[in-house]
């Protein structure tokens, strides 16, 4: 008898566990995320955004994952509409169109 194993990714858990913390902020909080290998948002991100929209990200990260110059950008509340039809947000694309922070 085959044996079910899940298999979880080091980005599904990131993913997983921004996710969670969106959800369990306090209201109208900041949650920072600090990231040296991820530089996108997911669909679990998008859809605890939608959930709480007054929460703000503000995410430090590298612009090429593990290799990249630091950069970071605050996602102001309620803006879960920067994702694309994918459910996705790059945070280069983020900054660009919201600015970086200094």
């Amino acid at each position: 008898m085959a044996k079910n194993t899940n298999i979880l990714s080091a980005l599904s858990v990131f993913q997983a566990d921004l996710a969670a913390r969106i959800e369990k902020a306090p209201v109208n909080r900041t949650v920072s995320v600090e990231t040296a290998h991820w530089n996108t948002f997911g669909r679990s991100v998008r859809d605890s955004m939608i959930k709480r929209p007054d929460v703000t990200i503000r995410a430090s990260f590298l612009s090429q994952g593990h290799k990249g110059i630091p950069l970071m950008v605050t996602i102001p509340a309620g803006r879960s509409d920067l994702f694309d039809s994918n459910g996705y947000l790059g945070l280069c694309r983020a900054g660009m169109e919201l600015g970086f922070d200094k």
